[in-house]
């Protein structure tokens, strides 16, 4: 489960689609909308931030992965 007052490595890995920080966090640093976000990770059928940023690329939202 993610807690959000506890940082650390084990969730920098996913992406929880229903925490506000989180969506906050990642739209910010991919400059997408949420909604965005949210098509590419049904795209990817994971909350992996990897296979997250190859769907945004692959459906044209950014140019090319980041990490």
């Amino acid at each position: 489960m993610d807690q959000p007052e506890k940082k650390g490595s084990a969730d920098r890995g996913k992406i929880n689609l229903s925490q506000e920080h989180e969506v906050r966090y990642w739209t910010e640093k991919f400059k997408v909308s949420p909604a965005q976000l949210q098509e590419a990770a049904r795209e990817a059928g994971s909350s992996s931030v990897v296979k997250i940023e190859e769907a945004l690329v692959s459906l044209g939202y950014l140019k090319h992965t980041m990490t």
